[in-house]
């Protein structure tokens, strides 16, 4: 099999469903472009100072772009600045009891243990890294009333949700019903 007709049957194919949800995701999707493509100009101006011995440029526009961007993205995902704010903190408080050790930033206190309970997400079934770093918690809420639902004749089927860690976000992501998650 050549690499492009491996490639051909990895790739997600895309569908009706994939368009409605990139269609129903178009803000979203603007805005964590666009906030990559500021970090981007940002990093690149670190790059020219300290490869190239160029002095820092319009560093403080894109820093005004980039916080218009992440502006958007909270818009576009519903989510308020100062909740944003207090989660990242509670993140890194559980993480460094006193403040960055190194030793703390490889325990990763913050990332849950198999078996752990959440009031929304459930029961951690397993903690692995991610393949786009930080970690991955798959988790599985039994409970219909938090989740989980009914099939065709009337089982509950649970809800897996993988929760990224280390990347920002604590948002859950439904997985397939065999609890694989996509990332």
């Amino acid at each position: 099999m050549s690499y492009k007709d491996f490639v051909n049957l990895k790739l997600v194919t895309t569908d009706k469903d994939t368009c409605t949800r990139l269609c129903d995701c178009a803000d979203a999707l603007h805005a964590v472009i666009g906030l990559a493509g500021e970090v981007g100009e940002l990093l690149d101006a670190l790059k020219r100072h300290i490869y190239y011995g160029q002095e820092f440029a319009d560093i403080e526009e894109e820093m005004g772009d980039i916080r218009f961007y992440y502006t958007a993205c909270l818009r576009a995902f519903g989510l308020e600045d100062n909740h944003v704010i207090a989660s990242n903190c509670e993140k890194l408080n559980k993480r460094y009891k006193k403040g960055f050790t190194t030793d703390e930033s490889v325990t990763r206190a913050d990332i849950p243990a198999v078996g752990d309970t959440h009031p929304e997400r459930g029961r951690c079934t397993s903690v692995s890294p991610s393949p786009v770093g930080g970690f991955r918690s798959m988790w599985i809420q039994e409970d219909p009333a938090k989740g989980a639902f009914r099939g065709p004749n009337g089982q509950i089927v649970p809800r897996r949700t993988c929760v990224p860690h280390g990347d920002g976000s604590d948002h859950g992501e439904t997985c397939g019903e065999e609890g694989e998650g996509r990332s």
